[in-house]
């Protein structure tokens, strides 16, 4: 009883302690964090939910890269007022299944987002094959956002570089406010190392 009575003022002399080192916050900026912690609650929920949701790509693993792809931009075209124009080249039968998946969903993210954010009413998606390389460009010519809000990132962009990290590729993301976003995505097909993907690169907004 002695042992947990130590212990128990011991954590209330830590508790009282830690409480007087918080320094004293306006009204103001405490509500603008509740208002910020809320919006970020609420962007995990609805990516946590869509990501169970569409779990296991059933179209990617019975009709293949393109043309899951391809399904995904008609979807988005059909279920929203956004104009999708998907086109590909030299794209092989054979692309390992993490690469596949990797770029499937961020094209789903990156259309989820241009729906969400950019206003836009048309986007472009390319797939190419070049030199044992597999480069994917997502393109808008919607609201943008600043290089600020780029570099704190939201869920779907943290996403995106996570997954292009796994497989060894690069990743490039340029936007600014009014200028659209441009995402670019190069991987290897056979595991060789991947150049940094340059701005110029990107592919230009719809």
């Amino acid at each position: 009883m002695v042992l947990q009575y130590v212990i128990g003022q011991q954590r209330q002399r830590g508790r009282k302690k830690k409480s007087d080192q918080i320094p004293a916050r306006r009204p103001s900026e405490l509500r603008d964090r509740v208002r910020d912690i809320s919006c970020r609650a609420a962007e995990i929920a609805t990516y946590v939910h869509r990501l169970a949701y569409e779990l296991h790509p059933s179209k990617l693993e019975s009709l293949g890269l393109v043309a899951a792809l391809n399904s995904v931009c008609r979807d988005i075209s059909r279920q929203h007022q956004v104009q999708v124009e998907f086109d590909h080249e030299r794209i092989p039968d054979n692309v390992a299944p993490d690469i596949a998946l990797c770029l499937y969903r961020i094209v789903q993210e990156a259309l989820h987002n241009v729906v969400r954010h950019s206003g836009a009413q048309k986007a472009r998606v390319a797939l190419r094959s070049n030199d044992g390389m597999l480069e994917l460009h997502v393109a808008d010519p919607g609201a943008g956002f600043a290089a600020a809000d780029q570099a704190r990132g939201g869920i779907g962009l943290v996403s995106m570089r996570e997954r292009v990290n796994f497989v060894g590729g690069q990743i490039a993301i340029h936007s600014a406010p009014g200028e659209g976003t441009r995402i670019g995505v190069r991987v290897s097909l056979s595991g060789s190392p991947v150049a940094p993907l340059s701005p110029s690169r990107l592919m230009l907004g719809a």
